[in-house]
């Protein structure tokens, strides 16, 4: 629990630093804080330990989500926090089924062993240590590799199976990860514009002031994303914290009401 404690202060000196520059209000503070409460539970079990690290690594991404916010750097925002989208649904698959935690733990060691096969043999990374790591993981290697090759997912399920496991909203998909995705792996998107209703007249060309827009939807979506995942793990858990996130989302939504009024605003997540 020391390194969970040292993350906390940290996060709380950065809240006083940036998170009151972004909206002036308390709506991310109250995000944060709800996420430390998860981290500061104290019970034996490894599930637990597990789902609190993946946990911790939401908030490092939410927070790079608030700091491109606060940059008004709305590609960073976007593709930050589709990095999150990815944590949120791993935390929540993770919590809800203790039986994969195993599965969890070796897709992380699949990926070590790619990097390590991953050096050159001239490179000055290579060394008769990294050889003899090679050399005893084989067998294992191969093994893991055969294991998650159906889905490459370290749960096992195809991304539409997964985002239901999750318990995220039916449209999700078309609303929020197919739009984040193409900003995140810079596909043509951000730059090919419509300028008609009759889908006739495209451009490509830059749009900086649409893509600062973006920054403070991806800060109402990221607020919500984190919330989602607090509220799920607050039930698997039994950790009590309900009310305070519905208390929480009631104020964000209103500040999406402001915000989102088109196709872009985020789909509804309900309870």
């Amino acid at each position: 629990m020391g390194s969970l404690l040292a993350l906390i202060q940290r996060w709380k000196r950065w809240l006083v630093k940036v998170v009151g520059v972004i909206l002036g209000s308390n709506e991310s503070e109250r995000v944060l804080l709800l996420a430390k409460k998860v981290l500061a539970v104290e019970r034996d079990g490894a599930h637990l330990r597990a789902v609190q690290a993946q946990c911790a690594f939401a908030i490092e991404a939410y927070a790079g989500v608030l700091q491109a916010v606060d940059a008004q750097n709305g590609i960073a925002a976007v593709s930050l926090g589709r990095t999150l989208f990815e944590a949120v649904v791993s935390a929540v698959i993770l919590a809800k089924h203790v039986e994969k935690l195993e599965d969890f733990k070796n897709h992380g060691k699949l990926t070590t062993f790619q990097m390590a096969r991953s050096v050159p043999p001239a490179s000055r990374f290579d060394s008769p240590g990294s050889k003899k790591f090679v050399d005893d993981t084989k067998t294992e290697y191969a093994a893991l590799q055969a294991y998650f090759r159906p889905t490459g997912n370290w749960h096992l399920l195809k991304n539409s199976d997964a985002f239901a496991e999750a318990e995220l909203p039916e449209n999700f998909r078309g609303r929020y990860y197919i739009r984040v995705s193409a900003i995140a792996h810079g596909h043509p998107f951000p730059v090919v514009q419509q300028f008609d209703m009759e889908s006739k007249d495209w451009k490509i060309q830059a749009e900086p002031e649409e893509w600062r827009r973006w920054a403070e939807k991806e800060h109402v979506m990221s607020m919500l994303l984190m919330l989602h995942m607090i509220e799920r793990l607050s039930s698997v858990f039994a950790l009590g914290l309900e009310s305070e996130i519905a208390s929480v989302r009631q104020q964000i939504w209103g500040i999406a009401e402001q915000q989102m009024r088109d196709f872009l605003r985020p789909p509804q997540f309900t309870y």
